[in-house]
């Protein structure tokens, strides 16, 4: 084998092991689309090395075929693992055991076709010899993709009914022992702050006496309680766009009633825009954000003024100042989320 095409396939190695493994992390955290896009563009681009270098070790083939090759064995390896992750996984881009799988089926691959190409450039004069470099090779590869999939839990039942002192009874052959009778100290309660996705909150909220959580609940939020679709603007009708000054905050105020009765107050997100007061800006881009909430500003910042003043108004008459006052008031959800609004 020259020297330069093994260094070319060392490298080879050396980059779809490096950018596999760092891929996985980069993929499950999902903080850099560019870094996650480039170590898969790697993965394949090594693949790709890998097999132009073994269409070049036929004879008879004209200068382009390795090229040719080389473009297929990458394209078809992204292919291989961008399914699998499609077929596998079952919640979104977030699933270990999609990830460990696709690895594992890749690392499988690569193996394999590292054994091929070093079957074909070996210069080994014993044929054992060479065969016993090639499962060699093969095997490596095999047990770097195949191991974290042994982590994973699909592998659990199987790991569990392997003989005592097995090889792979080393991954996850962990046992502990709980003494429920030892008591230790009294957990504290570390969340005051209950949150409620649609805005709303029941008057008359069911509450378990022996085991009730808003003993240490101090705040029960209410996102978008102040508009964004006709389930959650406070006018008499949501649907009637020729009238923008039907205020009617009696939903909301009943949800505030409940959330007292609980003894916790009220945190109120004053966020997303009334349909009827984006209506112009909803004729040209009709459809709703991710949330399902209208994402857009108002057509008129003074129209919005006087509405989000007439339902504090409404607020202050129905529980007092000093009262709402002791509330607390969030502008917009997520407001680092631009799935929330687009201005």
């Amino acid at each position: 084998m020259k020297k330069k095409t093994l260094l070319c396939c060392a490298g080879a190695a050396a980059v779809f092991t490096a950018a596999f493994y760092g891929f996985g992390p980069l993929f499950l955290q999902w903080k850099n689309l560019f870094l996650v896009g480039l170590t898969s563009l790697l993965c394949g681009a090594a693949f790709g090395v890998q097999t132009g270098l073994l269409a070049k070790t036929f004879r008879n083939k004209g200068a382009k075929t390795p090229v040719l090759a080389g473009a297929l064995g990458g394209l078809l390896l992204l292919a291989v693992k961008w399914a699998t992750l499609s077929v596998v996984n079952r919640d979104a881009h977030h699933n270990r055991e999609a990830l460990s799988l696709a690895g594992a089926v890749c690392f499988i691959l690569f193996g394999v076709l590292s054994a091929v190409l070093f079957w074909r450039l070996a210069k080994v004069p014993k044929r054992a010899l060479k065969r016993f470099g090639c499962v060699l090779l093969a095997l490596f590869f095999i047990v770097l993709g195949v191991l974290p999939y042994l982590n994973e839990k699909t592998m659990y039942p199987i790991l569990k009914n392997l003989p005592a002192g097995g090889i792979l009874n080393m991954v996850n052959n962990y046992s502990f022992a709980l003494d429920a009778s030892d008591q230790g100290g009294t957990l504290p309660n570390l969340k005051s702050n209950l949150n409620r996705y649609g805005g709303r909150f029941s008057e008359n909220p069911v509450i378990n006496e022996k085991n009730n959580p808003y003993d240490f609940i101090r705040y029960i939020q209410l996102m978008e309680c102040s508009g964004g679709n006709p389930n959650r603007d406070l006018f008499k009708d949501p649907a009637d766009f020729s009238v923008t000054d039907d205020y009617d905050v009696s939903a909301l105020i009943s949800s505030c009633r409940g959330i007292l009765k609980t003894g916790a107050k009220p945190l109120l997100k004053l966020g997303n825009v009334p349909e009827k007061l984006s209506q112009n800006i909803l004729k040209e881009h009709p459809s709703e954000g991710a949330f399902d909430v209208n994402v857009y500003p108002p057509d008129d910042y003074g129209a919005y003024y006087t509405y989000i003043k007439a339902v504090t108004e409404a607020l202050v008459a129905e529980f007092g100042l000093p009262e709402v006052r002791s509330w607390r008031f969030g502008v917009l959800t997520e407001f680092e989320n631009a799935d929330w609004f687009y201005a």
